[in-house]
């Protein structure tokens, strides 16, 4: 039998303030980083934080009526998300 060797983690560390929106992974999420805001929401609307507590559907859905509401469509809610 074989012997597999241990994988080694060869991702440059990140640093504690890291998040996946820092390197888009893909044609689709530069894409919808590189869309320009509209006047208005250039400083994004509170969404709110899911507690994990309730419905996500209805965390979603409340989100979905708030970004409506200001006149947000595809990639620019994307973007806000």
């Amino acid at each position: 039998r074989s012997h597999t060797p241990p994988r080694h983690n060869n991702s440059p560390p990140r640093s504690p303030v890291w998040s996946d929106e820092d390197s888009p992974r893909g044609p689709p999420s530069r894409d919808i980083m590189r869309v320009p805001l509209p006047s208005g929401l250039e400083k994004p609307p509170q969404l709110g934080t899911y507690d994990g507590l309730t419905d996500p559907d209805e965390h979603i859905e409340n989100i979905d009526v708030l970004l409506n509401y200001r006149m947000a469509k595809g990639a620019i809610k994307c973007r806000l998300f």
